[in-house]
């Protein structure tokens, strides 16, 4: 039996990719990352510390303050620890951001989100995971500093979102 006159509408509705929370997330927070470090690298050398003490004190995570000596692997494990935290916490973030965000909403959202990372870091991981960073970065402003430019790098997200959904389309 047909039905004449009746219109069929189909509801277009925008299909949540978890592949582009997935990279976008994971390039900002990586992102993000790389940019923290490097400016806890300055810091440390202005410090008078070695250029590569952040990368060991972070290299320090479950090995111990042997990590503190150590050489090319204990600084590359630092940097790829690092590196996956800061994508690892980029992916929340994008998870968390409403999809249609503006770019100026998540750079808020994303400096607030910054220094929660950093007050999670300190008083729930660290202590944990990291005794000895925990102590070293204790108050230190440029801790802070360095979570602001992390969340900065978030802002990022609805850029890069809107990039790969329209790379998958």
């Amino acid at each position: 039996m047909a039905v004449r006159g009746m219109r069929r509408e189909i509801a277009v509705v925008e299909q949540v990719s978890v592949g582009d929370a997935l990279y976008a997330g994971g390039i900002a927070g990586s992102v993000g990352g790389v940019l923290f470090m490097i400016f806890a690298m300055g810091m440390s050398v202005l410090n008078g510390m070695d250029i590569l003490s952040p990368l060991r004190l972070v290299g320090a995570t479950f090995i111990g303050a042997g990590a503190l000596e150590g050489g090319a692997g204990v600084i590359l494990y630092g940097a790829l620890l690092h590196t996956a935290t800061a994508a690892a916490w980029g992916i929340l973030f994008t998870a968390l951001l409403p999809r249609q965000a503006p770019m100026s909403a998540a750079l808020i959202a994303g400096l607030v989100y910054g220094l929660l990372v950093m007050l999670i870091m300190l008083y729930v991981v660290l202590p944990f995971a990291n005794p000895i960073m925990r102590e070293a970065v204790d108050g230190t402003t440029a801790f802070s500093v360095e979570h602001l430019i992390y969340g900065g790098t978030l802002a990022l997200v609805p850029a890069l979102r809107l990039r790969f959904t329209m790379a998958t389309s």
